[in-house]
């Protein structure tokens, strides 16, 4: 869902304070992005949910919205969930990649204060263009990987076994909501989530989504030239 540690993609209306996308590459003269008219594009279905989702992955999203409710801190992460979120890591670093859920990315972010290199892992749903990944972050946006990528929109992606640059662009909230509304159609009680994080209660209705999704901040995560192929 979104990603819960505070310092560390295939296929989701920027708010008015950030700047589009063909801005952020006009700054980084260096770099070209695949999807770089995403901003400013009225698309219609983006995401839509499966017909029918296999038992074992209905079992595994009921209990990620019990362990995001009940035990997960609402104001902070801690330290031993902090350190938990990060087993990818570990499974990478020991060449047990095969174990890390296919969902599960690792995100590697620019220190905005420190300039040294940060990983976090974390679940991913497709964007609106092929090779471009949707991350979500928590706590509406206090979370360090989500404020490093904000600072400094180059990063790097690794995904089942690839590795490739990819610039961080701000998702507009009415696609949020629209994933928002996915997720749940698949999963119900994922509303819990929303509803437990945003402290606006989740009816089902398009109003609620978009009234909860300003609170689930995310970034398109689109890769660079020399990957979109």
């Amino acid at each position: 869902m979104f990603h819960a540690s505070k310092e560390s993609c295939s296929q989701a209306e920027s708010t008015p304070a950030q700047p589009p996308l063909t801005q952020t590459v006009s700054r980084l003269p260096d770099v070209d992005v695949a999807c770089r008219d995403i901003q400013g594009r009225e698309r219609g279905v983006l995401v839509t949910a499966p017909k029918a989702i296999p038992l074992r992955q209905r079992v595994a999203l009921m209990a990620e919205a019990v362990f995001m409710t009940s035990f997960v801190p609402k104001h902070r992460v801690g330290r031993v969930y902090g350190l938990l979120f990060k087993v990818p890591l570990l499974l990478r670093l020991l060449r047990l990649s095969f174990l890390i859920p296919r969902n599960v990315l690792i995100l590697t972010t620019k220190g905005r204060r420190t300039g040294l290199p940060r990983q976090t892992p974390m679940e991913y749903s497709p964007g609106p263009e092929k090779g471009v990944c949707l991350v979500m972050s928590g706590w509406e946006g206090r979370t360090d990987w989500y404020r490093n990528a904000r600072a400094d929109p180059r990063v790097r992606v690794w995904l089942g076994g690839r590795e490739w640059d990819a610039i961080a662009e701000p998702v507009p909230d009415g696609q949020v909501a629209h994933l928002m509304k996915v997720v749940t159609e698949t999963s119900p009680s994922s509303s819990r989530i929303w509803s437990r994080w945003s402290q606006v209660p989740i009816d089902g209705s398009d109003a609620s989504y978009l009234a909860a999704a300003p609170h689930f901040p995310a970034l398109y995560l689109c890769p660079a030239k020399a990957e979109a192929g």
